[in-house]
């Protein structure tokens, strides 16, 4: 499946669930300036790359 050109390839999103059994977003952050919270190294990278090669139209050497 294509991606539309318009969608970022790679952000992140917190997610908290309340007491009440709601669950509400409290933010939303491109991947471009996120940590490597736990992620693996190889899934980090090509999460950061992704985001990066879209923000610089380049190839996305990494997708695999």
């Amino acid at each position: 499946m294509a991606r539309p050109s318009s969608c970022l390839h790679a952000c992140s999103i917190d997610i908290c669930y309340c007491k009440d059994g709601q669950s509400q977003m409290v933010e939303a952050n491109d991947a471009y300036a996120l940590g490597c919270y736990g992620l693996p190294s190889l899934l980090y990278a090509k999460f950061i790359f992704a985001r990066w090669s879209q923000i610089f139209v380049r190839e996305n050497e990494y997708d695999f």
